[in-house]
């Protein structure tokens, strides 16, 4: 076991590391475009996705695109980052099989 000045010592270089060495960055999932990937769910269950440049703008597209019976729960819609994106279609790839 360390003494508490040489514990604090560790958890200090290893905060210094690890702030070094990890960078996190989250940034929108975009088309050259400039329309953000927004994912969003339907109110009767299930969730898609649409490209569009804002979120008034992707809820007019999920109007024109989508049959008028399904609605979606505008409080989950969201612009994708790249992770949400690969985990999307993940996800979406798993309820297939």
């Amino acid at each position: 076991m360390r003494k508490p000045e040489e514990q604090e010592e560790y958890i200090n270089r290893l905060k210094k590391r690890l702030s070094k060495d990890y960078k996190v960055v989250i940034e929108p999932y975009i088309k050259c475009d400039g329309e953000y990937n927004w994912f969003f769910n339907w109110e009767s269950g299930g969730y898609n996705t649409i490209w569009a440049k804002s979120k008034k703008d992707a809820i007019r597209k999920v109007k024109q695109k989508f049959d008028r019976r399904h609605k979606i729960k505008e409080s989950t819609l969201r612009r994708q980052t790249s992770q949400d994106r690969k985990d999307t279609d993940r996800m979406g790839y798993m309820m297939t099989c």
